[in-house]
């Protein structure tokens, strides 16, 4: 079987300088790229996380708006002020909607029943009688079944950043493993080098050295 191998000097200098600098462009591009991917994750999450903190802010906003126009209702027992309830419970289910995309539906699923019997308050029948007790006694429920969203939220906000944390650990000790993969692979390569470039080098030295003492025979 006959071997391949470059049929001059500076053949056998570009075979050499490519087995050293491949590996090396391979590390590279394999870094980059994977901290390419971690710099796009870590955008996601932050914009993520920054979107589900104002969703949650913003539920928590029209909570006390429905709460105000539940309590003057039951003062005043006037309809505009059932609309604008209504108006503020559509904003509620609106933000909750948003928020359902990251947060598990039984939690949801609490505050939107919550939020609904909140909302039988202003539109109970005309022969109940609507107490202020009654109305904090509701929103405290609805309160309580948001603060356990919002910390589920929280939570899951703590999870994506400690996935993205143990992506940067790998990716860091893949980095790590590539390039300690360099030093054996760079001494084998020094090993090919010398073999196929230092020993023609010195083959072709040692005849020049006969030519020049006249060793014409060898």
């Amino acid at each position: 079987m006959t071997r391949i191998r470059p049929q001059s000097l500076s053949g056998l200098l570009s075979a050499a300088l490519l087995l050293i600098v491949v590996p090396l462009v391979a590390a590279i591009v394999y870094g980059g790229f994977q901290l390419r991917e971690l710099s796009r994750t870590s955008d996601v999450l932050m914009r993520d996380s920054l979107t589900l903190t104002q969703h949650t802010q913003r539920l928590y906003q029209h909570i006390v708006a429905m709460e105000r126009s539940a309590g003057l209702y039951s003062i005043l027992n006037d309809a505009s002020i059932a609309r604008r309830f209504d108006e503020n419970h559509a904003a509620f289910k609106e933000t909750l909607d948003l928020i359902a995309a990251d947060v598990p539906a039984p939690e949801i699923g609490r505050v939107r029943e919550a939020a609904h019997h909140a909302a039988a308050l202003v539109h109970r029948s005309d022969d109940q009688f609507l107490t202020t007790a009654t109305v904090n006694q509701r929103f405290t429920r609805l309160n309580r079944e948001a603060d356990a969203l919002a910390e589920t939220a929280r939570r899951a906000i703590d999870e994506r950043l400690d996935q993205v944390a143990r992506q940067a650990a790998t990716i860091q000790q893949g980095l790590f493993w590539a390039i300690a993969a360099l030093v054996p692979a760079a001494l084998a390569i020094a090993g090919i080098f010398w073999y196929f470039v230092l020993r023609p080098l010195r083959a072709i030295d040692r005849a020049i050295s006969d030519l020049g003492r006249g060793a014409f025979s060898q």
